[in-house]
């Protein structure tokens, strides 16, 4: 439940909405206050579907810059874990469910690292969507057939980001791989690694999709487009589940002795 008014009520562009509505609702009676809140929803509206507001966003949360592979330390015993995003449920063009833009990328870079490294592959993700099928599952169906990659391991059953790190670590530490290279989106990496670095792994961070430098002055950065807002949105939305994450963690007994230094 507060997955859900998280993801599709404090984050736009629903408050936007819901702003607009308030403010409007205000008017007749609180007229300056019902204006002002109307032209501030519109505007943050307008400001977050930008490509230049959006990048800088996206910025302001990225921790980890892109791997590089030479850094990499050499005769490891490391997996490559890939954070589950989200498919298509029964895809009609190809008769079957499909990882959506997010999970490909995702994929794309996950082949791209196993081909350079060698090391084994970890797709997180379980029951989701109305076919309740299992993401990762999903996730391996496209790894073999479009980019000829067997995975090692499935994890079937997490849910949420704090549960793809656990239940990967239940697969992977009895076999003793604690390090891992952390593929993810940019926005969505400061989360994972402490997620992961809590649940017990020495995480490498392997950011895919990582922000684009745009110029204030270009008029074309200030137009509005859907991409824009659901990056905005996406970010946004991390921001707020580690709020959530620290008072949750917060919460818990003896919390500050428990919990790790993130690994960077």
């Amino acid at each position: 439940m507060l997955q859900t008014l998280l993801k599709f009520w404090l984050i736009p562009p629903a408050i936007n909405i819901a702003g607009i509505i308030i403010g409007v609702l205000l008017i007749t009676r609180y007229r300056k206050l019902g204006n002002t809140i109307v032209l501030l929803s519109v505007c943050s509206l307008w400001l977050l579907s930008t490509a230049f507001v959006s990048s800088r966003l996206q910025r302001s949360i990225e921790e980890h810059q892109a791997l590089q592979i030479a850094d990499l330390p050499k005769n490891t015993n490391i997996a490559i874990v890939v954070a589950g995003a989200a498919h298509h449920d029964l895809a009609k063009e190809y008769g079957v469910s499909t990882p959506t833009d997010s999970g490909l990328e995702r994929l794309h870079y996950a082949a791209s690292l196993h081909r350079r490294t060698g090391a084994p592959v970890l797709l997180t993700g379980g029951p989701m969507n109305r076919r309740n099928e299992v993401h990762s599952e999903i996730l391996a169906y496209s790894l073999e057939n479009e980019f000829k990659i067997k995975p090692s391991w499935l994890e079937r059953k997490s849910t949420t980001t704090r549960e793809n790190a656990l239940f990967s670590a239940d697969i992977l530490l009895p076999l003793n791989i604690n390090k891992i290279l952390l593929v993810t989106h940019s926005y969505h990496m400061k989360r994972s690694v402490s997620l992961f670095t809590q649940a017990g792994f020495t995480v490498l961070p392997a950011p895919t999709r990582l922000s684009a430098a745009y110029e204030w002055y270009e008029w074309r950065y200030w137009m509005p487009e859907a991409s824009s807002l659901a990056l905005s949105a996406s970010v946004i939305y991390e921001y707020v589940a580690l709020l959530r994450d620290e008072l949750s963690l917060a919460t818990e007994p003896d919390a500050a002795e428990k919990a790790p230094v993130v690994t960077n």
